[in-house]
């Protein structure tokens, strides 16, 4: 199942909707955005994050590629790598671990659709073939 966010408000929206239920804004064209993480969060509103780049870095610290701010992970915590049709994480020498669907890791893991990742106390999604209406 293709998901569908709004790039205004980042919430969910059904594939056949013109607008926003959320937030009004007016939707167009279905675009592919490619491997995405979706940071889950307790209010529901997940926050989308493309993996545009070949590597991309998690952590604290404001150089990284995604920034995550909880106290449990590291200043630079862990990567995912993009190679051809593969996505991988692996962990940066983290102080808390990172764990793939609940097994913590030691080496490059490969991620599949639906892989949670958790580092520190927060849970990210990972979507292979995600939609973004522009």
């Amino acid at each position: 199942m293709n998901v569908k966010i709004c790039p205004s408000c980042h919430e969910k929206i059904r594939p056949e909707s013109r607008f926003c239920t959320h937030c009004g804004a007016k939707l167009t064209n279905n675009t592919p955005l490619g491997p995405c993480l979706m940071i889950l969060t307790r209010d529901q509103n997940s926050v989308i994050f493309p993996l545009n780049d070949r590597k991309s870095t998690i952590g604290r610290h404001i150089k990284n590629t995604i920034i995550v701010n909880d106290e449990h992970v590291s200043t630079y915590h862990a990567a995912i790598i993009v190679e051809n049709e593969n996505t991988w994480v692996e962990d940066l020498k983290s102080r808390n671990g990172v764990y793939v669907n609940g097994k913590k890791i030691s080496n490059r893991t490969i991620l599949k659709d639906g892989s949670l990742i958790k580092i520190g106390s927060t849970i990210l999604k990972y979507l292979p073939n995600h939609e973004y209406i522009e």
